[in-house]
């Protein structure tokens, strides 16, 4: 089994997040791999815990279908802009509800509950050098080198497009055209 599942969090289909979700839906069918979709955006996601919710917990059945998904799931990727150092406050609520909820896990700080998961795969865009996103921003510090591993997530594999507000659209291009490289599949086992 080799599927994949895109998390993807941004409001706007002109934004060059959206051209590189384009590009990995188009890679992942190239190379005949199975795979799904969760747009928070377009699914209108409700990343607040209600006080219901919480006590209650997975009461929605948006977030049962998106830890479904999560389960069926062999590798994650996650494309989003950094804003203000961070996560959107859309996936940050995602992380919360869906992927620490105790559906998953026992305990929200329990180590290794999706550690049937591959690989994560992170794109992201900053208006940022990524020098700094990597030495400053929350994304590295703390989605990356800890939630995503303290998820049991053990190799993530993280892209940023950078300087993204003043980048002209030939760098841009350029960037999606070197996209193969950065997206590199797991070679599938023969069996015998």
């Amino acid at each position: 089994m080799n599927n994949y599942l895109i998390i993807y969090c941004h409001p706007c289909k002109k934004s060059f997040n959206h051209a590189e979700l384009l590009l990995i839906e188009q890679y992942l069918r190239n190379n005949k791999v199975k795979y799904d979709l969760i747009d928070l955006y377009a699914d209108e996601f409700d990343p607040v815990y209600s006080k219901q919710e919480f006590n209650v917990l997975e009461s929605d059945p948006l977030v049962q279908n998106y830890q479904q998904k999560i389960e069926n799931a062999d590798n994650l990727i996650f494309i989003f802009p950094i804003w203000w150092n961070d996560l959107p406050a859309m996936l940050k609520g995602f992380i919360d509800k869906v992927m620490g909820s105790k559906r998953l896990v026992e305990n929200a700080y329990n180590s290794d509950n999706l550690d049937f998961i591959n690989s994560a795969y992170i794109y992201t865009t900053s208006s940022m050098s990524t020098w700094r996103v990597r030495h400053s921003s929350a994304v590295n510090k703390v989605f990356v080198k800890l939630t995503l591993k303290q998820l049991g997530i053990r190799r993530c594999h993280w892209h940023n497009l950078d300087k993204i507000d003043s980048r002209i659209q030939d760098s841009k291009e350029k960037y999606l055209m070197k996209f193969d490289n950065f997206m590199k599949l797991p070679k599938k086992k023969v069996i015998k």
